[in-house]
């Protein structure tokens, strides 16, 4: 049987396979630039929640640290050692504990104050594999055992770098450690050369404290 026309005819198998073959390439290119764009978008939004996660624990240890206190108005005579409030200023280049009166209280009848025990340090956490974190401790009671206890939580992931220093006004100079002890608060020598001008009461907590928080990719 003759064709209607004799200039009608369909595709070749060879032309089939070649516009088969482009599609194939164009939907292939589509598909890849598609997953870069997802990838992309991730990578932007991992990038800000990390940021926005550096910016809050920056604020969080602004606010506490600015508000840290010393005090000796305790009653040594009724208390034990153990059971002195015992208030201080720890810090070393990577790790900070000292009391503040930055505690807000979330539950009502606590037996709780704005005083409080903070400490940040660089450490694993069992959530977190592979990477550090910025660990916050807080002790919302003081007792006679600084540095120790409390409750903690991560205040911020995936930490390259924590750096602390803290200035010396007197001497006009950044140091890398400031250790005040509630021992020697309440020293009668202390206080003496305290008064005597070879230390001031107002230098015994450091005038700025400096925080380097550098975070992973």
């Amino acid at each position: 049987m003759r064709n209607a026309h004799p200039y009608a005819r369909g595709f070749s198998v060879l032309e089939v396979l070649i516009a088969t073959t482009l599609l194939a390439g164009v939907g292939l290119i589509m598909a890849s630039m598609y997953r870069l764009s997802v990838h992309g978008q991730d990578a932007v939004r991992d990038m800000q929640f990390r940021l926005h996660e550096g910016r809050v624990a920056m604020n969080v240890m602004l606010r506490e640290v600015s508000m840290a206190y010393l005090s000796t108005h305790v009653n040594t005579e009724s208390l034990s050692a153990d059971g002195q409030r015992k208030t201080f200023f720890d810090g070393n280049g990577d790790q900070l504990d000292f009391t503040t009166l930055a505690h807000r209280r979330l539950m009502r009848n606590v037996p709780e104050s704005d005083q409080a025990e903070i400490g940040y340090r660089l450490d694993r956490h069992e959530d977190y594999p592979g990477e550090d974190v910025l660990i916050r401790r807080e002790k919302t009671l003081l007792d006679g055992s600084p540095g120790r206890g409390g409750t903690e939580m991560v205040l911020c992931s995936g930490v390259k770098e924590f750096e602390l220093s803290y200035w010396n006004a007197s001497q006009e100079e950044w140091e890398s450690e400031w250790e005040v002890d509630f021992d020697d608060l309440i020293d009668p020598e202390v206080a003496l050369q305290a008064d005597e001008g070879e230390q001031s009461k107002m230098d015994w907590l450091p005038y700025r404290v400096k925080v380097r928080l550098v975070l992973e990719k």
